[in-house]
């Protein structure tokens, strides 16, 4: 929904690397470098979808995908698989039936969950290249956001989906990254909701101040 060339043009950010989460099958890939983003990299906690991925960086030097469920705690969980593929999540759906009564979870995955800090010490990442971030997580954002500790310093500028009400149950809402991320200096720039917020989410764009 963001366009990301104007919204980085708008606040004069120049993106040196990104960070996906939540990546399905790395649609925005030739966005990122179209934009002249060469480093990325692209977490998903699909198998199926994390393998579609690697198709599509398999031939690029400087991308990266792992296959994790980012959570700010690292411990065994279940992850509801959604039949559409795409509202797959950790949480129970909520509002999301109201709104979407044909897609349902009609599966579970048991999986380890792995905070971002971590895992950028267990690949050896170089923090540093990358300062954009793209999250993705259907109601968790908050909980990845958390699971950088400090690192969250490092990006100038952070996309997110948002929730408006409780799309699926003890989702964080809106308000609740305004919080978070105002006390790291970013403040909320972008915000594009869907059907003009009659379903209750859509995307935000938060830079540093």
């Amino acid at each position: 929904m963001i366009n990301l060339k104007k919204s980085l043009e708008d606040f004069n950010i120049q993106c040196s690397g990104i960070i996906h989460i939540g990546g399905h099958q790395a649609q925005e890939y030739q966005v990122y470098k179209d934009l002249g983003i060469k480093h990325q990299i692209w977490i998903e906690a699909k198998p199926f979808y994390h393998s579609q991925i690697l198709e599509v960086v398999k031939n690029d030097e400087f991308c990266m995908a792992y296959n994790y469920l980012i959570l700010d705690e690292e411990k065994e969980v279940s992850f509801n698989l959604a039949n559409n593929g795409q509202s797959s999540s950790v949480l129970p759906l909520k509002n999301h039936t109201k709104y979407y009564p044909n897609i349902k979870f009609d599966g579970q995955m048991l999986t380890t969950s792995k905070r971002l800090d971590s895992l950028f010490v267990e690949h050896n990442i170089e923090v540093k290249n990358y300062n954009g971030l793209v999250v993705d997580v259907q109601g968790v954002e908050l909980k990845v956001l958390m699971s950088l500790g400090l690192l969250i310093n490092n990006f100038k500028f952070i996309q997110s989906e948002v929730n408006l009400e409780e799309l699926y149950e003890g989702c964080c809402l809106i308000d609740d990254l305004d919080k978070y991320l105002e006390q790291f200096g970013f403040e909320r720039k972008i915000t594009e909701l869907w059907d003009n917020g009659s379903v209750g989410w859509g995307d935000a764009m938060y830079s540093k101040k």
